[in-house]
């Protein structure tokens, strides 16, 4: 964990290559993140390594698009998630995106 508290090894867009439009990442498991201050909706454990990280922080947008691919709801919940989505091949496409917190374009990564 770094000094936050929280979990290292989160895949970025900035951590893609430049020329790299989208690539794909085998789920290994969805799970709730482990610090309640990390603000993301679940994260995905890569079942290997990509670009030299080990999970995936889901987002609001990218939550949905897993719920609707699947054919869940939000109320299913994130085991249920869980249990469909392991060991599949999801296509990520890297995005330009507004970070807020710099007020700045910046690459982002969106579940298709």
């Amino acid at each position: 964990m770094n000094k936050r508290g929280v979990e290292e090894g989160y895949l970025h867009g900035s951590d893609v290559p430049s020329k790299t439009k989208s690539f794909e990442i085998i789920v290994d498991h969805i799970r709730l993140p482990k610090n309640s201050r990390f603000n993301a909706l679940a994260i995905i454990d890569l079942e290997k390594d990509v670009y030299g990280c080990n999970k995936m922080a889901v987002n609001q947008g990218n939550l949905e698009t897993l719920l609707d691919k699947f054919a869940l709801s939000i109320d299913d919940g994130i085991e249920e998630l869980d249990a469909k989505a392991a060991g599949k091949k999801l296509t990520v496409r890297v995005v330009l995106r507004n970070n807020p917190q710099i007020n700045e374009m910046v690459r982002g990564l969106e579940i298709v």
